[in-house]
């Protein structure tokens, strides 16, 4: 009889109890479940690749509902990825990971979402950041705590010309740089364009005024002052 399964009430054998088969069973075609399926191996074989373990499928695998591994879970697909919809491992949904991550290569944020605060944008970091490498920032860095920087370059310029321009240093800036409070400089400050000190503070000795200097004064140009 060659009829086929498609409920567990039709097909060549049929039986309105359980069955149990001792030895090995082998289905042609599809296998249809309609209960809990559990597999019983004594020795628990553990899988060390995709021909071992307990259960073993040489096809794909498709679950409608949520599964769980107790185990490790090993991909050996080595497909890259290029974006949201490809890799070997691909999800529609988010990504939620209690421990650590390790990526080995490029990580790739697609989110677009602008940053105004630490709660925001398309990456949110709650705890640190460390970096061994070079970090680019193509829009605007707001940082709320202490930044410190533990390069020792120091600062030279460049003379293109008659003009002069910073081209190295422990940080480096193509803008301009606003500084709201106090600046503290542990070696030399070399201006290549026109100073301007905003204050009009009024100097009576050595120790005031809008820019005062506790050494000496060298000047290749012309020096004129407007009051005494």
């Amino acid at each position: 009889n060659s009829l086929d399964s498609l409920t567990k009430d039709d097909g060549a054998i049929h039986t309105d109890g359980g069955l149990g088969v001792t030895k090995a069973a082998n289905i042609g075609t599809d296998l249809g479940v309609g209960g809990i399926t559990t597999i019983t191996d004594a020795a628990t074989t553990t899988s060390t690749s995709v021909t071992t373990g307990s259960l073993i499928n040489n096809g794909g695998l498709g679950s409608a509902g949520t599964a769980f591994i107790g185990g490790v879970l090993t991909v050996i697909n080595t497909l890259d990825s290029f974006n949201k919809d490809d890799g070997a491992i691909h999800t529609d949904g988010g990504l939620g990971v209690t421990k650590a991550a390790f990526i080995g290569t490029t990580l790739g944020v697609g989110g677009i979402t602008t940053s105004t605060g630490v709660t925001s944008g398309s990456l949110i970091n709650n705890g640190g950041l460390g970096n061994a490498g070079n970090a680019h920032i193509g829009g605007t860095g707001t940082i709320g705590g202490v930044l410190t920087v533990t390069s020792t370059a120091a600062a030279t310029v460049a003379t293109v010309g008659t003009k002069v321009t910073p081209d190295a240093g422990s940080i480096f800036t193509n803008g301009g740089l606003g500084v709201k409070l106090n600046a503290f400089f542990g070696g030399a400050l070399g201006v290549g364009g026109v100073t301007t000190i905003s204050p009009t503070t009024t100097s009576t000795s050595i120790t005031t005024g809008s820019l005062i200097n506790n050494g000496g004064l060298g000047n290749g140009g012309d020096v004129f002052i407007g009051g005494n």
